[in-house]
């Protein structure tokens, strides 16, 4: 019997600290939310559950939420969980460049905290869903632990990447093609990934990992953490580095959540940015892992070869005048930024971070020994 533990990271937004910036969509913290649609979905699964409020400052509202589901066994990530962590990082004597990466701040760095969190409750397994989804099938769970560990062709299959379908039951997203868009397609190139989630066979090898749907083994989060430089991506990114340490991480064409997301959207332009910033990184992660872009085709592959600085700057372009014609000048000088992000900006980014994380790795494993 394995010791599974589902884990959920919950993105709100209050006056004082203004998250849409940072987050797809983020909560206000005067509305409902999706976390509790996603609970009540769960009262038929027999599993502990550890939720991560982000920011910790919203831990009470959450905390309020989660009262009202108290069939289910749940825990509330708090601001004293992350102190003690913090105050035990210190204690086994880490560097403290090592020890301010753990916080509740940005997508790898909340994925850490789970991956931390789960390892100290001798966690063999941790299921992470996002708190937009629903989970329609009684045999979840069941499903979700029943390959992972185990050995696939001499490697541990340490993950485990499910999917999302939407409201209509599809897979696959909705493709838009405005003008500006030819050479930043991305539902497109999404959307030919998917494609191997009709595959007959359970299990199959992917390009592509939901962080709302997928499932780690201890062997992996033991050894492997989340990227905490990265800006977007964080789910795929650690699939990479999953595979450069030398575990399978497959796709399951039976493992499904319903993706219900709240209707609200970031700005295109922050989420561009971020984007240019995390393919600008994955891209120099690959030559330094030794990995073909084209490994990774369709997608993310397609915006990881030596035209990703062109494209990104001839889309911030033509957006730009996109948001000149409709006489949007917050969005022009957005999409200007954008633009010199990807002369250079970014490249630099990736080029500083891609060693820290190789560092970072290091302690991280010496970080799981003590669990």
């Amino acid at each position: 019997m394995t010791h599974d533990v589902i884990e959920i990271p919950t993105y709100w937004s209050t006056r004082e600290m203004p998250t849409q910036k940072l987050y797809d969509h983020p909560t206000p913290i005067t509305e409902e939310g999706t976390l509790g649609r996603l609970l009540a979905s769960l009262t038929k699964i027999d599993s502990e559950i550890l939720i991560f409020p982000v920011p910790l400052d919203v831990e009470e509202r959450v905390g309020k939420i989660v009262k009202g589901y108290e069939d289910l066994d749940i825990k509330v990530f708090s601001s004293s969980d992350l102190a003690r962590i913090r105050e035990d990082l210190g204690n086994w004597g880490f560097p403290q460049n090592f020890i301010e990466q753990f916080k509740m701040s940005g997508y790898g760095r909340v994925r850490n905290m789970g991956l931390v969190a789960g390892a100290a409750m001798g966690a063999d397994n941790l299921i992470l869903l996002d708190d937009d989804v629903v989970v329609e099938d009684r045999d979840f769970i069941e499903k979700a632990t029943e390959f992972i560990g185990k050995r696939r062709n001499g490697k541990i299959i340490g993950g485990i990447a499910g999917y999302y379908i939407d409201e209509n039951n599809a897979y696959m997203l909705e493709e838009r093609t405005p003008w500006w868009k030819h050479l930043w397609n991305k539902e497109r190139k999404m959307n030919e990934a998917f494609r191997i989630i009709e595959s007959r066979e359970r299990l199959n090898d992917t390009t592509f990992a939901f962080g709302g749907n997928m499932v780690v083994n201890k062997a992996l989060f033991k050894k492997v953490p989340f990227d905490p430089w990265i800006s977007r991506g964080e789910d795929i990114d650690f699939m990479l580095n999953a595979k450069f340490f030398g575990f399978d991480f497959l796709l399951d064409s039976q493992l499904r959540v319903k993706h219900l997301p709240p209707k609200r959207h970031a700005s295109y332009a922050a989420k561009m940015r971020q984007d240019i910033y995390r393919f600008m990184y994955q891209r120099e992660k690959l030559r330094y892992y030794g990995i073909s872009p084209s490994e990774l085709d369709p997608y993310p592959g397609a915006f990881l070869k030596s035209d990703l600085g062109a494209r990104a700057f001839i889309t911030s372009m033509l957006l730009g005048i996109d948001a000149l014609l409709r006489g949007d000048l917050s969005d022009v000088f957005a999409y200007m930024d954008n633009a010199r992000s990807s002369l250079g900006e970014a490249r630099k980014y990736a080029e500083r971070n891609v060693k820290r994380y190789l560092k970072f790795q290091e302690n991280w494993a010496k970080l799981m020994s003590h669990y």
